[in-house]
């Protein structure tokens, strides 16, 4: 009896091995000091760091999911760039956004985006860019106060 328990208790850590290695090794997770470190790093090229942000931004936090595409990321922003921000995301498709968005999706059961729905608070601009064809909807927040932008890709 004590044998069977004990390879039942095997099986059962090797499963949950398995699952968390399959899930978890198709998402990634990276920090930048500045946007010509994660230019350098190849992420803005990979689509991971989104293009628009600023070349000023700092504190870059993002994280994606490979299999899913999802990406989600938190950066520094100077006061005099958000503005130039706010023109550059509705001249590339970027609508202003009034509705409450969706929440990041958790990448994984052991990976959540570097920040939460709550920490946009109701002084965020909000901005959002679907993607015709595609149930796949881009978001900005815009935290003025903070210097803070959020960006994150959810699912309609």
């Amino acid at each position: 009896m004590r044998t069977l328990i004990g390879i039942a208790c095997a099986a059962a850590a090797c499963l949950f091995v398995l699952y968390y290695y399959a899930w978890e090794h198709t998402i990634f997770d990276s920090e930048f000091e500045s946007y010509e470190s994660a230019e350098a790093s190849g992420a803005v090229a990979g689509g991971w760091v989104p293009e628009f942000l600023p070349r000023s931004a700092t504190t870059i936090i993002e994280r994606h999911d490979l299999d899913t595409n999802e990406r989600c990321l938190t950066a520094r922003v100077p006061e005099p760039d958000l503005h130039s921000l706010e023109i550059r995301l509705l001249d590339s498709g970027y609508v202003s956004a009034s509705t409450s968005p969706p929440a990041p999706h958790r990448l994984s059961p052991f990976t959540t985006c570097p920040f939460e729905l709550s920490d946009l608070g109701v002084e965020a601009l909000l901005f959002r860019k679907p993607t015709p064809g595609s149930i796949e909807v881009e978001y900005v927040a815009l935290l003025r106060g903070e210097r803070r932008l959020f960006y994150w890709s959810a699912f309609r």
